[in-house]
């Protein structure tokens, strides 16, 4: 092995594969004239399931709160979702899809074939992406937060 170790590559790699897969992903949403960005729809995606604060947000996709803040801002301006309050607890402040949020949801398509991650995970076959899936799924558990985040990974494909 040269002297990149396995770690270190692997972290090359995924972090790689995470732009080609963003990248693609802004491209996609910019030809639909979604009007909203990768993050601004993966937190769409996110509150469909869900209701959630800004700080519950801002733990689950690992992001600081000072950018979480104006990304939120600029979705609720759009008229995308809005602050509410709960009930049980007037200090929390939920976010909620608005009925415009939910129409642009289900105008932006989920992937498409030409998606470079799609079409990768499609070459390798059934088979060899559920054993990638399953080998991604044990680092992430091993990861700090990884069994908190695997099952709230569980709960949202749940629906819960």
């Amino acid at each position: 092995m040269n002297s990149i170790g396995t770690a270190e590559k692997i972290s090359l790699l995924t972090m790689i594969i995470s732009k080609i897969n963003r990248h693609a992903r802004e491209q996609q949403l910019d030809s639909q004239s979604a009007g909203v960005s990768s993050l601004q729809h993966g937190i769409l995606q996110i509150l469909s399931i869900s209701t959630h604060t800004s700080s519950e947000l801002s733990r689950m996709m690992m992001l600081d709160p000072s950018t979480l803040v104006p990304v939120v801002d600029s979705l609720e301006q759009k008229g995308l979702i809005q602050r509410s309050i709960d009930p049980k607890d007037r200090r929390r402040t939920p976010l909620v899809l608005t009925e415009q949020g939910i129409e642009a949801l289900r105008r932006i398509a989920k992937s498409s074939e030409a998606d470079p991650l799609m079409t990768s995970l499609q070459m390798l076959g059934q088979e060899n992406a559920e054993q990638l899936l399953a080998l991604l799924t044990d680092v992430l558990r091993h990861m700090p937060d990884g069994e908190a985040i695997l099952a709230r990974l569980d709960q949202a494909e749940k629906g819960e």
